[in-house]
């Protein structure tokens, strides 16, 4: 594998798709990676990556694009190698259909994040836009493996159509957190908007503060506490320390959507818990 730096001399005049930079690391020739081509709205237009980066031979392991590439989308689709590191922020689709290896993003990720992952780990040090984790347009089923962790706020949807997989938001996400989730574990440490849990089946949605449900879609909210808390505590460890350890003390359970015939569960970690609270 080829380490290579690409330095983005200014940015682009138009939308790019720039999916076909995942095969840089399997380039070994610095004048081959100039050549490749970036799709461009226009029919039959492209542009080449030299026109637009600087490339250079980097001394870590995988492939380090530096600049503000929001106007560049689908970064790091299915992505399976080692490193993949964007030093700024990324457009639409970044980590789309993901399999394996390390996607970090410095700045923030637009619209549909880890879209259809599959496998590895996304991270993203500022904000993520709506529908993280979610399926693309045309598709049905969302995020199906893999680890996305979030240090700021997520927006609308995050985790809709989940299958597996785990997500972690630092801050808070905004309205239909885990819509129609099917499995899988989302972890949001601060406020999130309306509709939680909407038409949810299973999996795991863990919320660091106090939330209201809706009293129809989810059962009553109770003191109990269930044995595989200690092991979701174990996997946030690292990525979510506070939630790890106020997973080892009381909290709230619910179960729904009910609506949906649903039987996932909602952890609430803060007391006051809203509309449908009460303890035995």
């Amino acid at each position: 594998m080829t380490r290579w730096t690409l330095t983005l001399k200014q940015p682009p005049s138009c939308e790019l798709d720039v999916a076909v930079l995942s095969s840089l690391p399997g380039i070994t020739r610095i004048d081959d990676v100039r050549q490749v081509c970036l799709a461009t709205p226009r029919p039959g237009r492209t542009i080449c990556v030299g026109d637009l980066f600087d490339v250079s031979v980097n001394e870590k392991n995988g492939l380090t694009i530096v600049g503000d590439l929001r106007r560049m989308h689908r970064i790091g689709y299915r992505w399976a190698g080692r490193m993949l590191e964007i030093i700024g922020s990324a457009g639409v689709m970044a980590g789309a259909e993901m399999r394996g290896g390390n996607l970090h993003i410095t700045g923030d990720a637009d619209n549909l994040a880890a879209s259809q992952m599959r496998g590895g780990v996304l991270q993203i040090d500022g904000d993520a836009g709506d529908d993280l984790g979610g399926p693309q347009p045309g598709y049905r089923a969302g995020m199906n493996g893999g680890r996305v962790v979030v240090a700021g706020n997520a927006g609308h949807r995050a985790g809709h159509r989940m299958r597996r997989g785990t997500i972690v938001i630092g801050g808070g996400a905004g309205d239909c957190l885990g819509a129609d989730m099917v499995a899988g574990t989302i972890v949001v440490n601060r406020r999130v908007g309306d509709a939680v849990a909407a038409g949810m089946r299973r999996g795991t949605i863990i919320l660091g503060t106090a939330t209201a449900l809706d009293a129809v879609r989810f059962s009553r909210q109770r003191i109990q506490p269930i044995g595989v808390a200690n092991l979701i505590a174990n996997d946030l460890t690292i990525d979510a320390a506070d939630i790890a350890a106020r997973l080892r003390q009381p909290f709230a359970r619910s179960v729904g959507d009910l609506s949906a015939g649903g039987q996932g569960e909602v952890l609430i970690l803060g007391f006051g818990f809203g509309i449908n609270d009460g303890f035995p």
